[in-house]
């Protein structure tokens, strides 16, 4: 199944609008927006392969933290989307790269991947973009959660993986 970013919209949506009532505390947001995203990278592929259940799990850990410290940094910064925007592109980089996610097609041989590219100051530049035209265009918490969930997708889709033989000889985009 290849990377959809509509369940990463939809749940950005539920947040922003607070339908399920919203997050008490920024740690639980950054939970929040960290399962969401575990949920949407655990349907990405690097052919053959597939990422390893444990990984996604620790790069979920890593990624709450590290939003977690992103939000409480924000509340108390101006410009807030600048900064944040920036520390954002920090904390979905560590997702995959601290540790690397490993990525896994089971057989005999086993093909085995790792995240060997992750590009940083990327992503950071494209939220920005995002919350600056979402403020001017006054977007609904839909449109934003859209918005933010096609940058972030997109950014996704250029992480690469490298395999050990019998896998590619060259390293693959994430689809």
């Amino acid at each position: 199944m290849p990377l959809n970013p509509q369940p990463l919209a939809d749940g950005f949506t539920a947040l922003f609008d607070g339908r399920d009532g919203f997050p008490a505390t920024t740690a639980d947001a950054a939970k929040a927006w960290a399962a969401l995203y575990r949920s949407y990278a655990a349907t990405a592929s690097a052919v053959p392969t597939l990422p390893v259940p444990a990984a996604l799990a620790a790069g979920e850990s890593t990624l709450a933290s590290n939003l977690a410290h992103a939000f409480d940094t924000a509340r108390g910064t101006a410009p807030v989307a600048d900064a944040l925007a920036s520390d954002l592109d920090t904390a979905f980089l560590a997702f995959w790269s601290a540790p690397p996610v490993a990525f896994l097609l089971p057989g005999t041989p086993p093909v085995n991947g790792i995240v060997t590219t992750a590009p940083a100051g990327v992503l950071g530049p494209a939220i920005a973009a995002t919350f600056a035209a979402g403020t001017a265009r006054r977007s609904s918490a839909a449109e934003q959660a859209q918005a933010l969930a096609t940058a972030i997708d997109a950014w996704t889709r250029t992480v690469m993986v490298a395999h050990s033989p019998p896998g590619p000889s060259a390293p693959v985009f994430l689809t």
